[in-house]
């Protein structure tokens, strides 16, 4: 059987939709979700079949509506805007928060509950649970599934998991509970417990605690966000976008097992890569052996492991010579301002580079990238051997 696990993260949670949708684009199917806060409120949508409204509802939900405030502020502090009149909003959100016992959930759990029908979560196939933790039980944390769960109950308990600290609390017959993330933030051994042997865990890379996993038997794949999501209560709409279009790309380096942690690029075996070369006249091997001091042979695939063990020694170190050498090339790639959001070929990808660096220039690369001057003088060397003497551009 196959699970989904949802990490908790508050607004990063929009990276779970970006990552379902490509998922689901594939032909993915789920039998059982378990979730921790904003991944037990994804996880139910997910759950009852209805991903493409939660993918919809990220994809526009702006801070005023689930919260009582004033949506350019609130884009202000999630950007890091700062001015006097930002400052002042948020300390005044603070002292509201102070004085209120924390962030006030009506209007969140309004807005939600538009989504999650219990009915239609009782009613489908699909297993799925949240974990919370009860403060009334003396922090006991509580792993429960739809089918354990009151008749009425099933919003309260994906509210009790989404608890987080900053919001009032909230309170299950006469108990109160708190945020699932406090104990386990990436529930797997629930899903291990019922029997199922293939897990995606979609994280969100947040520092609350996880629990080991009890099985190293079961397969648990792990996509994770190739760039910070922001902070757990950072509202902004564009930062929402982003992270949903991130979590899509990231995804499809999981599921098309493309190369790259930046960028997102077809992957070749080392022996593909050296046919491609020598075949297209991409890489001047003999011209960039001289400019680099590598080796007196002029056997590509020689020169070309030399060039590889020299970016090693430079702390240059992925699986092959291919990743090696696309790490390489990712720096230059997002300082050049190459999209980011893209499935390339290496032909392709290698062309956008050379072409915008001839435009950009050597002087105006060497100050936006952050590597050593001997990494940078590699990559000068190899883009002005290809320009000057390869058949790429």
């Amino acid at each position: 059987m196959l699970g989904l696990v949802l990490e908790g993260g508050g607004i990063k949670g929009s990276f779970h939709m970006g990552a379902l949708k490509a998922l689901f684009e594939h032909g993915y199917k789920f039998d059982g979700v378990m979730g921790c806060s904003i991944g037990a409120f994804n996880g139910a949508l997910v759950a009852q079949g209805d991903f493409n409204a939660g993918y919809q509802l990220w994809d526009t939900i702006t801070p005023s509506s689930v919260m009582n405030v004033d949506d350019d502020m609130m884009t202000n502090i999630a950007e890091k805007k700062w001015n006097r009149n930002t400052i002042k909003y948020a300390i005044k959100l603070i002292r509201g928060t102070i004085s209120n016992r924390g962030i006030p959930t009506d209007k969140l759990r309004t807005y939600l509950s538009k989504y999650v029908n219990e009915e239609k979560l009782r009613n489908s196939p699909t297993d799925f649970g949240v974990v919370t933790v009860s403060l009334t039980d003396d922090w006991l944390p509580i792993e429960i599934f739809k089918d354990e769960m009151p008749p009425g109950s099933l919003l309260d308990y994906i509210f009790a998991s989404a608890s987080f600290p900053a919001f009032k609390g909230e309170e299950i017959a006469g108990k109160r509970y708190i945020d699932g993330g406090i104990y386990d933030n990436l529930p797997v051994n629930p899903l291990i417990r019922k029997g199922y042997n293939h897990i995606i865990a979609i994280r969100t890379m947040s520092n609350m605690p996880r629990q080991k996993v009890i099985d190293a038997s079961v397969t648990v794949d792990y996509i994770c966000p190739s760039a910070p999501l922001g902070g757990t209560l950072a509202f902004s709409s564009n930062l929402l976008r982003h992270n949903l279009k991130m979590g899509y790309y990231d995804a499809m380096r999981y599921i098309k097992k493309l190369a790259g942690k930046t960028y997102y690029i077809e992957d070749l075996t080392d022996a593909q890569f050296v046919a491609y070369t020598n075949q297209a006249g991409v890489l001047p091997y003999k011209k960039i052996s001289e400019s680099l001091e590598l080796s007196e042979r002029e056997d590509a695939t020689d020169i070309l492991s030399s060039l590889c063990k020299k970016l090693n020694d430079h702390g240059i170190y992925a699986d092959g010579e291919f990743g090696t050498f696309i790490d390489f090339l990712e720096p230059f790639a997002t300082a050049l301002s190459i999209e980011r959001f893209e499935i390339y070929n290496f032909d392709t990808f290698l062309k956008k580079v050379l072409s915008q660096y001839v435009i950009f220039g050597k002087e105006n690369l060497d100050q936006k990238v952050k590597l050593k001057t001997e990494l940078k003088d590699v990559f000068h060397s190899i883009a002005n051997a290809i320009i000057t003497h390869g058949d790429l551009i």
